[in-house]
């Protein structure tokens, strides 16, 4: 299974893109990452997505959004470029271990407009981010994950969650969320609820019980029930 590296050129700075290559291609993905971390990371997966037909294209994110929630809002807003959007534990709301305190609450009322570029630790909490003890361990060591957001993004990261909840009602793509029940960094009851909003005749809310925030990352047998998901909601809409 080939992979294509290339680093394509913006007006202010150069992105690094990975896509994986399939034999015969039976469809194209886009994909986005998710908070502080990079596309490398999903080698195993989408290297089982091109054995299976599907081309999968992902690039690094200069800002490092929470991916879901990015892809959902972004979605909404151009539904026409799209046949149907998969989102993985999307931050429809934070989760039990990353909610904002009060104090951080008040915080990103104003100082995003004052000073939307400062830097300031987030607030994942590892511990629920795979079942998995070796995952998290490179996860931890990985040079290419940081643990940092400006407060603009911390801001538009929770703002999008609102928006996607006021809006769900004008999402009509075919749509799959998936989501485990012990996610500690994103809400899966949020995200239940914004499925069960949403206009399309073509929606599924899959949940995962008592899987953490990275599905793909589960331990081995986990995770392939995972893969096998997306890949055949995948294919079935070919």
């Amino acid at each position: 299974m080939p992979v294509q590296e290339e680093w394509v050129a913006t007006p202010d700075c150069k992105l690094y893109t990975r896509t994986w290559l399939p034999d015969k291609l039976k469809a194209t993905v886009v994909f986005v990452h998710g908070l502080g971390e990079h596309v490398t990371r999903y080698d195993e997966m989408f290297g089982r997505f091109a054995d299976n037909g599907i081309k999968v294209t992902a690039f690094d994110q200069r800002g490092h959004s929470m991916g879901g929630g990015l892809t959902l809002g972004y979605a909404l807003q151009n539904q026409k470029e799209f046949q149907g959007v998969i989102a993985s534990a999307p931050l429809v709301d934070s989760g039990d271990k990353t909610k904002p305190k009060l104090a951080d609450r008040i915080l990103l009322s104003f100082v995003p407009y004052i000073l939307p570029s400062f830097v300031i630790p987030n607030i994942l909490d590892l511990s629920t981010l795979s079942r998995d003890p070796n995952e998290v361990a490179l996860y931890k060591k990985d040079p290419l994950v940081h643990s940092y957001i400006s407060t603009g993004l911390c801001n538009d990261i929770l703002t999008n969650g609102t928006n996607l909840l006021r809006n769900a009602k004008k999402f009509n793509l075919p749509l799959l969320v998936a989501h485990g029940t012990q996610d500690g960094m994103t809400c899966p009851k949020a995200s239940k609820k914004f499925v069960s909003l949403v206009s399309s005749n073509d929606k599924t809310y899959k949940e995962y019980e008592g899987f953490y925030h990275e599905l793909h990352n589960e331990p081995r047998k986990d995770r392939e029930i995972v893969y096998d998901t997306y890949i055949n909601w995948i294919t079935e809409r070919i």
